[in-house]
């Protein structure tokens, strides 16, 4: 008795999985190039994701592993960038991504005879900006107020308000403005 119960919990525990799997497939092939923003928002949550109120991602942005994605109040999640979740994901509030950036979570031991899949967190302070093309790599932590130049290939943590540009990158300087600005573009469509 107790094996029949095991294996219809396995087999929903599968179809689950799979459900989950096949809509996040869905997403990043369909609903990520839904005109409203709203909509993407929405499957995204069904997903798992955590969308904090006035969060913008627009249309293109690749999403592995929503159900690890949280997104802060405010933060802006510019056109075809790839979040890469699978490691866990933390986005501040307030906080800019540009358009094309990539957050890789996701690397391999290449030294390892089955080349094994590792998943690292990276955050993302608030009031963060990450300008155009840059790549985070997992185990990263980008803090409150940091700026990534375009094209930096982020391999190390970022302090508070420091300025980073570079492959890879380096620090270029402190950023001296304050930081209790609120990012409130909030579009109908995107």
């Amino acid at each position: 008795m107790l094996t029949a119960m095991s294996a219809s919990a396995e087999s929903k525990t599968g179809t689950r999985k799979l459900l989950h799997a096949l809509g996040q497939i869905l997403f990043n092939r369909y609903g990520t190039h839904l005109p409203s923003r709203r909509m993407r928002k929405a499957w995204l949550r069904a997903l798992g994701a955590t969308l904090e109120p006035g969060c913008v991602i627009f249309a293109g942005t690749t999403v592995l592993g929503a159900d690890r994605l949280h997104v802060g109040a405010r933060a802006n999640v510019g056109w075809r960038c790839v979040l890469d979740a699978r490691g866990r994901l933390t986005i501040g509030n307030d906080t800019v991504i540009a358009s094309d950036s990539q957050l890789i979570s996701g690397r391999h031991d290449f030294d390892a005879d089955d080349f094994v899949a590792h998943f690292d967190p990276i955050t993302i302070g608030d009031h963060a900006w990450l300008a155009t093309r840059c790549l985070v790599i997992g185990g990263v932590t980008i803090g409150r107020g940091a700026v990534v130049a375009a094209g930096a290939i982020v391999t190390r943590d970022v302090p508070d308000n420091v300025i980073v540009g570079g492959v890879p990158a380096r620090e270029i300087r402190k950023r001296t403005g304050g930081l209790g600005y609120r990012i409130d573009y909030d579009p109908p469509l995107h």
